[in-house]
């Protein structure tokens, strides 16, 4: 396997531009140590972390532990081709956005019908050209990443509309548990006031008394 990292962190914004946050991971999927080194090659200036893998049914594993922003396939492999391999990513939930850029030789082109099928987004014909494949990936990638954050942005919106919906919640329960405190304590002072009024009828009529007695 070849593992090519880039020190450089990079993501890009809603309009393509550049931030510097996270590196894009690319994992790139050829039985031909020829073709993954040309790969590796043309996208050695890429701001992207580049993983290679010789055969399909390793890539299955690799996804249980790491996480990929696009797939570089290569249609003809042993064992699982191109086509099943992306079939197989399709169904896994983390990755059924997540963009596959397909390779074939220029005599498989029959078969990039039944890769868009399968859930491949684009495609590129041996040999690789340095500026389509650069393009290309730079494409699957912005777009990847703008709809990520998107996503992130609409989720982050949710939660706190969800935050704002509970503490206007908890503060129309506040409002009602004070308004029947006020009910009680307004009923209170009302028995009060009318326990004080009796009182001061009753001692009125006691000074009335005593004043007619002491005539």
């Amino acid at each position: 396997h070849i593992n090519i990292q880039h020190t450089r962190e990079v993501s890009f914004n809603l309009f393509g531009e550049i931030m510097l946050d996270t590196i894009p991971s690319i994992l790139v999927v050829d039985d031909s140590a020829s073709s993954r080194q040309m790969i590796a090659e043309i996208l050695v200036n890429f701001e992207a972390k580049l993983i290679f893998s010789d055969e399909g049914s390793q890539v299955l594993k690799q996804l249980e532990s790491q996480v990929f922003d696009l797939f570089i396939i290569d249609i003809n492999m042993p064992h699982i081709d191109g086509i099943t391999l992306t079939k197989k990513i399709r169904k896994l939930p983390e990755y059924t956005n997540t963009p596959i850029l397909m390779v074939t030789a220029l005599a498989q082109q029959g078969l990039i019908t039944s890769a868009f099928e399968a859930g491949a987004n684009d495609f590129v014909s041996k040999p690789v050209n340095y500026h389509e494949l650069n393009a290309r990936v730079s494409n699957l990638i912005q777009k990847y990443l703008a709809e990520k954050q998107v996503e992130t942005l609409l989720s982050q919106m949710k939660n706190r509309n969800d935050e704002l919906i509970d503490t206007n919640r908890q503060l129309q329960t506040f409002i009602e548990q004070l308004k029947a405190d006020l009910i009680v304590t307004e009923n209170k002072l009302n028995k009060l006031l009318i326990s004080l009024s009796e009182s001061a009828t009753k001692n009125a009529d006691l000074i009335g008394i005593n004043q007619h007695l002491g005539h």
